[in-house]
């Protein structure tokens, strides 16, 4: 059963970026951004609601001169996340009922050369300073949690520390500071670090290539946090923490066969694990709607009759039900006994080599980079499937999809690869086609070119077996 580290350091500063909340306090009104971009003249930028059941996204065209403006009326003060669609750049915002925040900033550096002034301009500025600080330790974390744990936890313990001193600094200097926000910053210095806290373990042993073993105490951190908080439930990182918390839970599943066994699949068995875990619905429903947005995004509709009434119960929000079965739908052309993609590619001698030369015979197909780690870790154990069923009615076809044909040419060629091995460059049709966002991804299709499993096991993960079950082969 293969696991995965599913926070990256990137997505982990994301989250730190862009982790926000909404204030219920009484105050009402229009507030108002008012934003300059230098050099981002005709960029579209999107503005979203931190609220996760919101559903109202501003889209607005940046004028000539780098302007925009976006105003909403709110109850109290409200986050945002600013999304330069062009630049692949975002920012967090909070605005104020009856406020206008003004906001200039220079594409060549949009972060660091953010500046605010109005009455938000303090608040800003204090989510700038920390996300530069978080940004500080993210880019050492991968030093940071290969060593012990003393030494990890106490760089952690310190970057609170630098948080909670910050947070105290920006009160002493207001006097007078927004409530609503005070706790969710408070709230985003005490997740933040239970987040890093629960990641680190697997990263250590990613790292380290070494088993973690947890102190008595490692695990006392989870005594003063609250899983069914739900006046948190618009910060990002409180999300993001819980969505660990399960991830680790679920590692008990990944390491015994028996659960295995004894579970229709991992996702059902991750739902279930949500609606033992949590009593807060709201919390069910995004935790829910999270793990199965990443299952039809990887996996798409596969043992989509095993969890769909279990997440439509979890879940019973119907924007979010209806986000499920338009990703669903984009994946039906790939079921089970679909045509499959008419693909024309070349080989090493230069010949075409195409789908449709290997009808009447089963195709396990391996999608593939020279550049990608985790595709060459397979290539040994399917060198082996190979030898295996040499002489069967299976082919093994492994589809470069490189940039350019020369590090591929010299792989295939150094490393004896056996099989079909054909580039096909970027394909980008053939990408989409099967719904490609990642590799390696391997495929398996019937004697009649048909689809026979869009996501087959990997050659490390038993594929070998579901193989000689083929009838006919």
């Amino acid at each position: 059963m293969k696991r995965i580290i599913r926070l990256s350091f990137i997505a982990l500063f994301a989250i730190v970026l862009n982790s926000c909340g909404t204030s219920t306090a009484p105050k009402s009104g229009e507030a108002v951004l008012k934003t300059t971009i230098n050099g981002g003249a005709g960029m579209t930028a999107i503005v979203k609601s931190s609220d996760p059941f919101s559903t109202e996204v501003d889209t607005i065209k940046v004028e000539g001169d780098g302007s925009f403006v976006f105003s909403a009326n709110i109850d109290g003060s409200a986050y945002y996340t600013i999304a330069l669609v062009e630049a692949r750049a975002q920012y967090p915002v909070i605005l104020f009922p009856g406020d206008t925040l003004f906001l200039t900033a220079d594409m060549s550096n949009l972060f660091d050369s953010q500046k605010f002034s109005g009455n938000g301009a303090l608040y800003n500025g204090y989510l700038v300073d920390y996300t530069k600080a978080s940004n500080i330790f993210q880019k050492e974390i991968r030093t940071i949690f290969a060593k012990p744990e003393g030494i990890a936890m106490s760089a952690v313990d310190s970057v609170r520390k630098m948080g909670e001193q910050r947070l105290s600094d920006l009160t002493k200097t207001m006097g007078d500071v927004d409530p609503q926000f005070e706790k969710i910053e408070t709230a985003r210095i005490l997740y933040e670090s239970a987040l890093l806290r629960s990641i680190y373990p697997m990263y250590y042993e990613y790292f380290s290539k070494s088993t973690f073993e947890p102190s008595a105490e490692y695990k006392s951190y989870l005594g003063e946090l609250n899983l069914n908080d739900e006046s948190l439930i618009s910060l990002g990182i409180y999300k993001a923490f819980l969505s660990t918390y399960v991830n680790v839970k679920m590692e008990d599943f990944y390491k015994d066969t028996t659960l295995q066994a004894t579970n229709p699949s991992a996702i059902t068995y991750r739902l279930n694990l949500i609606k033992s875990t949590f009593t807060s619905p709201k919390i069910m429903e995004l935790l829910s709607f999270d793990a199965v947005s990443e299952q039809v995004s990887q996996n798409g509709i596969a043992e989509y009759d095993l969890y769909i009434d279990l997440f439509n119960e979890l879940c019973p929000n119907a924007n979010f039900q209806s986000e499920i079965e338009d990703i669903v739908g984009e994946w039906k052309h790939l079921k089970k006994g679909a045509d499959a993609y008419e693909f024309s590619f070349v080989d090493m001698a230069g010949n075409t080599v195409s789908m449709s030369d290997f009808k009447g015979k089963y195709v396990y197909v391996d999608v593939w980079a020279t550049w990608c780690n985790p595709c060459l870790a397979e290539i040994p154990h399917l060198k082996r499937i190979e030898k295996e069923f040499h002489g069967k009615n299976v082919v093994f076809i492994s589809i470069s999809v490189d940039q350019k044909q020369e590090p591929w040419q010299k792989m295939v060629a150094e490393d004896e690869l056996k099989g079909v091995q054909i580039w096909a460059g970027q394909a980008k049709e053939f990408s989409e086609f099967y719904k490609i966002s990642g590799i390696p991804r391997f495929m398996l299709f019937d004697q009649e070119g048909k689809i026979y499993d869009i996501n087959a096991k990997r050659p490390s993960g038993g594929i070998e077996d579901e193989i000689k079950a083929l009838p006919g082969l």
